[in-house]
């Protein structure tokens, strides 16, 4: 009888090859690793053909609704249009009607399975239930075509019940803020004048109020709509003008609603917020409403809450995650979470992009008693013992991915990219900046050597985050298309970089199931990846068993998911099979790996089955590794060879293959010669990375008679670029600059941080270094200025240098 090799430990690779990308300098390669993409848009593109703002995009990306001139001149300033990034088709949404008098739409939002789209618009489409007189606004929405449903086909949602027991259109939607949706658009909340139990109104003074409407409950039924708690049930009888209840966000399944208000919505019986200082504004904060939840004291949380209390500066712009665990907005408070920058602002504090988790210990309730935390995410976030730096300037209206590990957002700071924008723009535009909260990484959404104003606004993620859409008055520059002038709908496409390790499970015994073990999809970002498809081309032989790939959960960027596999020989010799990972619908993403293994006798076993080594720089040598108990360890990995056979065993081969064979070595082999049945030996593995990103590798063991095992081995690479000069230079003279630490044969651009000085793309050699001469123009600006050299889209370094002031010689 042969020993064969347990399964609990081949399943230790879940856990040691499931480590997060954190900290990666580039992204990850993978060279053996197949993975297509079904065909979407160019990276960065014009979704609208003419002046066009406000844009909303479906989960997956393929559908973006926006405003626009209608296509004839016929009395309208904007209609909605859809476009089908799929089918690359535009069409208007918001058509005219013989028998409706003509108007204006606004403000479209689609849900993120693409199928409902709501307005705001000024046309009454249901005459049944609106006289079409006077100035009106209403919400309105439609089913795509695509799903089934017909053009200019809009039903009525905003309505409220008449006297005689039927709906009716309000006429008075607050225009300037979209309607909200659940993923299937079911579930719809929009802003309208609030309505006080007496009945008394002051124009002057009115706040607003938000409206739920469950349309699947007919329009003249009861439960249809109702008013989101939290709102006194009078006017404040005071001389203030209060928000009330404003921009509402909804979770994917509706459950949830976020909404900003001035009262004290959170209380049992809540009331007004009274000003600190005769003429100081009222603070607004951001609420959190479960709709499913019975007690009606405790439905609405107070979110804009932390370290120092509630926010003692307004929170704004709620945007929330999926489950409604993450929920990101904007605010210039000095007590939300502990930082010298922001406490010690005083009164001229710029507002900061803060998220909260709800649920840090991920067990499903949300708001427990000190177990939420606040992240801010407009900061360059701590490294290396250095402090989090947070923006100098504001920033505003975020658009959070449904994991909630990607927040995109407008910033008016100067301090948080290395280049700085030329600024521009109106008082809503901005820079777009793009925070990996779980990567820890802050990045430019619209990025380039020589950065375009900051004139963008409007920001959304596809549900994904692998689509951003924004409209923007600097589109000519982003494009490099000067016919491109006004204010632009565009799209900035990401597409994850995922890797897989090649699987060679061994020599296992003909007709008999080998062990079970995990093979891991690691994403490094940017954006989710959706397994949905997971499938071994040859599944009797190669058989997939399980695996949190399976789960149809999306595998957020810095995290894994696994795939357990088993061999069970059909003959002897060679059996190979592909292994598929793969997404479906519209730019859906197919990952490949070989597998491999053998029909036979096994005679050898290995310990452990796979390492997991500590994020090393590139060019070097590990200096430790993660061991099977989750420890940290130094040096080389040791693995132990077993002879399970009944007679001697002679290792004549011991080889690295898989992906990335280079970037690791065999450092010691005490596995030679004749190892008698149930004798030990041990070889060690180092991890030299040749390039940065996730690395991975199987070392085979092989014996004189072919039986053989392997072992995995995995790794994060990094980049350490660094840039040598010069501490001064004068205008007109060359400065002599020394790369290194970049990636092998790549471009580097050159350029200063505070300027828009044309810049110097150089090409390291093969080590990754480079010597060059940036000439300093003779008008260039005196003073402290940082020298930044970039590898666009990977490792950046900067140098401190200062510029001589030129001096006027006396004759």
């Amino acid at each position: 009888m042969t020993i064969g090799r347990t399964s609990w430990h081949r399943s230790l690779l879940a856990g040691l090859l499931a480590v997060s990308a954190v900290g990666l300098g580039s992204t990850a390669s993978a060279e053996r690793v197949s993975a297509r993409v079904i065909p979407i848009a160019a990276p960065l593109s014009v979704v609208a053909p003419g002046i066009s703002q406000s844009p909303s995009v479906s989960g997956n990306g393929r559908f973006v609704v926006y405003e626009a001139a209608p296509p004839t001149e016929d009395g309208r300033t904007t209609t909605i249009w859809l476009n089908d990034r799929q089918t690359q088709s535009t069409q208007e949404l918001t058509l005219p009607r013989q028998d409706v008098k003509l108007g204006n739409s606004v403000n479209p939002v689609i849900s993120a399975d693409g199928c409902a789209i709501a307005v705001i618009t000024e046309m009454a489409y249901d005459l049944f239930r609106d006289d079409d007189g006077g100035t009106r606004w209403d919400v309105y929405r439609v089913t795509n075509p695509v799903c089934g449903g017909q053009a200019n086909d809009w039903a009525l949602i905003s309505s409220f019940t008449n006297s005689d027991g039927f709906a009716e259109a309000r006429g008075n939607v607050d225009a300037t803020q979209a309607a909200a949706l659940s993923s299937s658009g079911t579930i719809v909340a929009y802003v309208r004048p609030f309505e006080s139990l007496s009945g008394v109104e002051d124009d002057n003074y009115l706040p607003m109020s938000v409206d739920v409407v469950d349309v699947t409950i007919p329009i003249d039924q009861p439960g249809r709509s109702e008013p989101a708690p939290g709102l006194p049930t009078e006017m404040a009888g005071t001389p203030i003008k209060y928000a009330g209840q404003i921009s509402p966000a909804v979770s994917a399944d509706g459950s949830i609603v976020t909404f900003v208000a001035d009262a004290t919505s959170n209380n049992p019986v809540p009331d007004w917020v009274l000003p600190v200082a005769d003429g100081a504004p009222i603070p607004t904060q951001v609420f959190a409403w479960n709709r499913v939840e019975l007690d009606p004291f405790a439905a609405v949380t107070l979110i804009s809450q932390g370290v120092g209390g509630p926010a003692d500066a307004s929170a704004v712009q709620p945007a929330m995650s999926d489950n409604g665990r993450y929920i990101a907005f904007s605010s210039a408070a000095t007590n939300l979470v502990d930082n010298a920058d922001i406490a010690g602002c005083g009164v001229s504090c710029a507002a900061q992009l803060y998220v909260v988790d709800r649920d840090p210990d991920r067990n499903g309730v949300f708001d427990e008693p000190a177990l939420t935390t606040m992240t801010v995410a407009s900061a360059i976030p701590e490294t290396d013992g250095r402090p989090m730096v947070v923006g100098n300037g504001a920033s505003f209206a975020p658009s959070i991915s449904a994991d909630g590990t990607t927040v995109v957002f407008v910033s008016q700071a100067s301090n948080l990219m290395a280049v700085q924008t030329p600024g521009g723009g109106g008082a809503g535009d901005g820079d777009l900046l793009i925070a990996d909260l779980h990567l820890h990484q802050l990045r430019r959404a619209f990025d380039s050597p020589e950065p375009a104003p900051g004139a963008n606004s409007h920001p959304r993620l596809s549900a994904n985050g692998r689509l951003l859409v924004a409209d923007s008055m600097v589109a000519d520059r982003l494009l490099g298309d000067p016919t491109l002038t006004g204010r632009r709908v565009i799209a900035a496409s990401y597409l994850p970089t995922l890797s897989i390790a090649d699987v060679d499970l061994g020599t296992i015994s003909v007709g008999v199931p080998g062990p079970e073990i995990f093979v891991n999809v690691v994403n490094t970002g940017p954006g989710s990846f959706l397994p949905t498809i997971v499938a071994s081309d040859n599944p009797l032989v190669f058989a997939v068993n399980g695996g949190s790939c399976l789960d149809r959960a999306p595998v957020f960027a810095g995290s894994s998911c696994s795939v357990e596999l088993q061999l069970t020989p059909a003959a002897a010799g060679l059996q190979t099979a592909t292994l598929t990972v793969a997404e479906i619908g519209y730019g859906a993403i197919v990952l490949t790996a070989p597998l491999r293994g053998a029909g036979g006798e096994p005679a050898l076993d290995a310990f452990p089955v796979g390492a997991d080594f500590t994020p090393t720089v590139v060019g070097g040598r590990s200096e430790s590794h993660i061991d099977t108990f989750g420890a940290v360890v130094a040096g080389p990995v040791p693995f132990t060879i077993t002879n399970i056979g009944f007679g001697p065993a002679v290792i004549n081969s011991v080889k690295v293959t898989g992906a990335n064979p280079k970037d690791f070595v065999v450092t010691t082999n005490g596995c030679t010669g004749e190892i008698a049945p149930y004798v030990k030996c041990d070889i060690s593995v180092a991890f030299t990375p040749t390039a940065g990103g996730r690395r991975t590798a199987s070392v085979n063991f092989a014996t004189t008679l072919g039986q053989y095992t392997s072992v995995f081995v995995a790794g994060n690479a990094f980049y350490t670029p660094n840039i040598v000069t010069n501490t001064t230079v004068k205008p007109g003279d060359d400065l002599p600059i020394g790369l290194e630490g970049f990636p092998a044969n790549s471009a580097v651009v050159l350029t200063w941080s505070d300027d828009g000085d044309t810049p110097m793309t150089v090409l390291t050699d093969n080590g990754g270094r480079v010597l060059t001469n940036l000439r300093i123009r003779q008008s260039a600006r005196p003073g402290t200025r940082v020298l930044v050299a970039q590898v666009p889209g990977g490792p950046s370094a900067t140098s401190v240098v200062e510029i001589d002031r030129i001096r006027n010689r006396r004759g």
